[in-house]
């Protein structure tokens, strides 16, 4: 992981809740997808030449925030 552990822990302390009731899973994957998004500004700051795993990690983020979306309006099958 490039993002540092400091910046890592700030994310931690903005999603300090446990998955305790269902809306839970939504601050869970709202927390992955900030840590996916940070990850992704550290890459291109630190190895702009890393376009695969930019461009891998940038598809990961949109699906945790297609899952935090359908999550959160109850779009299960």
């Amino acid at each position: 992981m490039v993002l540092s552990k400091e910046a890592f822990k700030e994310i931690v302390k903005e999603h300090s809740t446990l998955l305790v009731v269902d809306e839970d899973a939504v601050c869970a994957l709202n927390f992955a997808a900030d840590v996916i998004e940070a990850e992704i500004k550290a890459l291109q700051k630190k190895c702009p030449y890393a376009t695969s795993t930019i461009d891998r990690l940038e598809s990961a983020l949109h699906e945790v925030y297609e899952l935090a979306r359908d999550a959160d309006n109850d779009e299960f099958s």
